[in-house]
């Protein structure tokens, strides 16, 4: 019986351990998720401009067609 209870305070001393590696391994990454999330904010950023330039060349080009379409021969 005393070894079962060993045994029992032996996997709570583990499972404490692993909680505290995962508290340490959680600050160290913290840097570089904050670093992910701007990257993830500037390239969101770029992809809006981004599809306002195609808006703007997509009208633009459709105006030019039309332009083409009613000019005279």
């Amino acid at each position: 019986m005393i070894s079962w209870y060993a045994k029992a305070e032996m996997r709570m001393t583990e499972g404490c351990s692993l909680e505290q590696e995962l508290a340490a391994i959680k600050q160290q990454a913290q840097p570089a998720m904050a670093q992910l999330k701007e990257n993830d904010l500037v390239v969101q950023r770029e992809n809006e401009e981004l599809v306002q330039v195609e808006a703007v060349e997509n009208s633009s080009s459709s105006a030019e067609t039309m332009l083409l379409r009613l000019a005279p021969n």
